[in-house]
């Protein structure tokens, strides 16, 4: 009895002595140990006491203060160490990830206008090869930066998210940030390796198209399947992915905006590519957000083996321009064939990209000229080409991007916004708002010649 009441002198909080309840608790409840010399309890015994602890200094900084001390981190550290220690560092470095990344493309236009300011104030072949080598290794850069953000900017560019999603890829950021530094004060590692062996890329520049591949891939598969919301499983997506695509023929057949849903329909037409689906008896059915998925993976495969081999080929014909007396003649890009297959329900896809040295080899006589320009143009519609027309319609805020950007007055949306409710009645309104549809269709004409389907039909609506 004398060890417990010493026990309860020492502690901080008063307890009447006369409620037993709480003094039964306060017994059976751990307690750290002060160290208090006074206490007749022996050393041997473990007494634990109730310590208060304050947080530490840190957490009571401002968010501003907070956040210029973490962005002395690397993105690296800021996405796999920082953002897991407590939900305010989280938050801080979710936001400096994401500002870092929406930043990185006003950061590669100033290096463009740069190195287009230089070419205009040189003559010597040297320096134009230099200076035409580093930008296409630029727009390759552009390139992935774009199909990076057709990924994940739905989740990093609205305030009210549907998740806790963020540019979580740091070392792609650390990576991009390495790169550009070697723009600016480095350029010999950038252009070394392409005069040096033609079309090659500098080693920084590879790690982040791999990397890129394998995060979008990763995103798909793994952090947007668990997403609960559905209107973010996004049909729409599949526009930010085609628009990516470089030297790709965008048309815009019809666009307008009744209230806050908005209709669209586009046609794109990927030059030197195929797209085939054959019907097949599938044994094990996949869920409706694996389509999804396996739908986003093909148009992106198209995309990048269409960018890759059209970059590689403005290259070459950016040195030809410039480089008009060049010695020794400038070498073209080698002959290269992408293809992809797999099967998705009752389907089977058969899909690929050939770059223009491939097609002429293939379907050019020997006796023409090499020049793709001076190819009939019978023979490029009878062969290859894919033409892909969508037609979307969906609210505002789930609009492709290239879309959205048109809407960036918000005068203007309230203005419409307050017209729509206006002139349109409620039972409408939310039917209209409701609506979530996209139609794709898939046209390759050459696919009739070795009497394969020449068209295909993907189809979402917000019911599925």
């Amino acid at each position: 009895m004398e060890t417990s009441s010493s026990i309860l002198k020492n502690d901080d909080e008063e307890i009447d002595k006369s409620d037993s309840k709480s003094v039964y608790f306060l017994r059976k409840r751990p307690r750290l140990s002060r160290g208090d010399k006074n206490s007749p309890v022996s050393e041997k015994r473990c007494v634990y006491t109730r310590i208060y602890r304050r947080k530490t200094p840190v957490m009571f900084m401002p968010t501003e203060v907070l956040q210029n001390i973490l962005s002395y981190f690397t993105n690296n550290e800021l996405a796999k160490s920082i953002r897991l220690i407590n939900r305010r560092f989280k938050i801080v470095a979710e936001l400096l990830l994401n500002s870092r990344f929406t930043q990185l493309k006003l950061r590669l236009y100033k290096i463009k206008r740069m190195i287009d300011a230089s070419m205009q104030h040189t003559e010597d072949d040297m320096e134009i090869r230099c200076l035409c080598k580093m930008l296409g290794v630029l727009e390759v850069l552009t390139f992935y930066y774009t199909l990076l953000t057709s990924t994940i900017w739905r989740y990093i560019s609205f305030k009210n998210q549907p998740s806790n999603i963020c540019m979580y890829a740091g070392s792609i950021l650390d990576k991009y940030n390495t790169a550009i530094f070697e723009f600016i004060k480095e350029p010999h590692k950038i252009y070394a390796p392409l005069i040096l062996k033609d079309y090659t890329l500098p080693n920084i520049v590879k790690d982040i198209c791999a990397e890129s591949k394998e995060f979008v891939i990763h995103f798909d598969r793994v952090t947007e399947s668990q997403l609960k919301d559905d209107d973010f499983c996004i049909p729409c997506k599949a526009l930010d992915i085609l628009d990516s695509a470089t030297d790709v023929k965008r048309t815009v057949i019809s666009q307008r905006s009744i209230g806050n849903t908005l209709s669209l329909n586009v046609k794109y037409y990927f030059s030197n590519s195929w797209f085939v689906a054959l019907d097949i008896n599938d044994e094990k059915p996949k869920s409706w957000k694996e389509q999804q998925r396996l739908m986003f993976m093909r148009l992106r495969r198209i995309v990048l083996g269409h960018s890759e081999m059209s970059m590689e080929y403005n290259q070459f014909k950016r040195e030809t321009t410039f480089r008009v007396n060049a010695k020794p003649k400038i070498r073209r890009p080698i002959n290269s064939v992408y293809t992809g297959y797999g099967e998705v329900g009752e389907k089977f896809f058969y899909y690929g990209v050939m770059n223009e040295g491939a097609y002429i080899n293939k379907f050019v006589s020997p006796d023409a000229s090499y020049s793709f320009d001076s190819v009939d143009d019978k023979l490029k519609t009878r062969y290859l080409g894919l033409y892909i027309s969508v037609e979307l319609r969906c609210p505002k805020e789930l609009a492709p991007y290239a879309i959205l950007n048109q809407y960036t007055q918000m005068n203007e949306l309230l203005i419409e916004e307050k017209r729509y409710v206006n002139s349109t009645p409620r039972r409408r309104r939310r039917k209209i708002r409701d609506l979530l549809e996209l139609k794709m269709e898939f046209l390759c004409p050459s696919a009739i010649f070795p009497r394969l389907p020449t068209f295909y039909r993907y189809y979402v609506n917000n019911s599925k």
